[in-house]
């Protein structure tokens, strides 16, 4: 079974194919071979269980499930791309440390 890392990844190629219009188009711009990508999508369909673009010869469009996928998909990438860079912005922390909550003595003398 795949990762929910693998997943996310899966998604993010399904909405640069959606933006794209075409799997060589996408692939170039996601620096993958066009069978990568095509694979990538079989999947993600096959794991949700939903297709997600018809494909003909001479264009490629959404389905349903697949416009609605990328609709709300699109806008969760947008804001994690968002997220990275907000912290890419604040720099380096050296030494920040995360203090784990303490427990009071009355609550562990029981």
């Amino acid at each position: 079974m795949p990762s929910q890392v693998d997943h996310y990844a899966a998604v993010a190629v399904f909405v640069r194919i959606a933006e794209a219009g075409n799997f060589t188009a996408a692939a170039r711009s996601l620096g993958l071979s066009t069978s990568q990508v095509s694979r990538t999508l079989a999947a993600l369909e096959q794991r949700l269980g939903a297709q997600l673009v018809n494909r003909s010869t001479r264009k490629l469009t959404l389905t349903d499930s697949g416009r609605t996928l990328f609709d709300r998909s699109r806008l969760l990438l947008s804001d994690l791309d968002d997220a990275a860079e907000a912290v890419r912005e604040a720099g380096p922390r050296r030494g920040a440390r995360c203090a784990s909550p303490r427990r009071s003595s009355s609550a562990s003398a029981t």
